[in-house]
């Protein structure tokens, strides 16, 4: 589990292997990643993470 948590800039999170649930308190939305998917998450978007019962890998990127 990763708490609540924003970044002071855009952020691209790849999901490689596994499946991360990421939840947006703010927009009241849960997102499913599994192998081969993506998200973008916008500067100071609030989200949290829980990793699934096998585990993630995941790569992330970022913008300024």
């Amino acid at each position: 589990r990763y708490p609540v948590r924003s970044h002071g800039y855009d952020k691209t999170l790849y999901c490689i292997h596994g499946v991360l649930e990421l939840t947006f308190p703010q927009q009241k939305a849960r997102l499913l990643l599994h192998a081969g998917d993506r998200v973008e998450i916008p500067t100071g978007v609030r989200y949290s993470a829980v990793v699934g019962p096998a585990g993630a890998q995941c790569a992330e990127g970022s913008s300024r």
